[in-house]
């Protein structure tokens, strides 16, 4: 049973698929981030420079399979009213692609817009008891060039895993271009 903050913010029609013990280096991070809610030494944010033309609803689609694919990132984390906090693995989650066409700026106009996106994006965080773990924003910069700000909590994803992850996304990302199915290894429940 889900008790407080967690349940009254998911939602009653929400369908959970899991639920388990963090592990040892998760329990670390979720105490910090109790600590000082207004310190985000475990956000994570990636910037990649992207060339050529992206095809946004593709991309949606592949981030989302991506989810559907490792219950990790559809993952949130409850402690009130338990005896030691839980992992909530939801049944499904979506990410939403932030977009934005950024290409009539100056190089350096640009190049500041993004600070500053990154920069509140950072001051935002993460709730760990409701939001989804994982945020992606686009930027077209020009002609074929683009910006994604890909942004993450470390309590469900480390720089070994991003590797990984984003190799998974191009995969299923240009397999969804070409019309033809992902060929990708069988995945290990992060429960395991």
């Amino acid at each position: 049973r889900i008790t407080g903050f967690a349940a009254a913010n998911i939602g009653k029609d929400v369908e959970i698929r899991y639920i388990h013990p963090l592990s040892p280096m998760q329990s670390g991070m979720l105490y910090h981030w109790l600590k000082n809610r207004g310190d985000n030494a475990y956000f994570e944010q990636v910037v990649l420079k992207i060339g050529g033309e992206i095809d946004r609803p593709g991309l949606v689609k592949s981030v989302n399979r991506l989810v559907e694919r490792h219950d990790i990132l559809r993952t949130l984390f409850s402690y009130e009213g338990l005896e030691e906090p839980l992992q909530i693995v939801l049944k499904e989650r979506k990410v939403d692609l932030y977009y934005e066409d950024i290409s009539h700026l100056s190089g350096a106009e640009a190049r500041l817009y993004l600070e500053e996106f990154e920069g509140k994006d950072r001051e935002r965080g993460f709730d760990l008891t409701v939001d989804m773990l994982m945020r992606l924003a686009l930027f077209k910069t020009g002609p074929g060039l683009y910006r994604l700000v890909w942004s993450f909590h470390h309590i469900i994803m480390d720089g070994w895993c991003l590797g990984i992850i984003y190799r998974e996304l191009m995969q299923i990302y240009g397999a969804l271009k070409a019309g033809e199915p992902a060929n990708l290894e069988s995945v290990i429940p992060y429960k395991n």
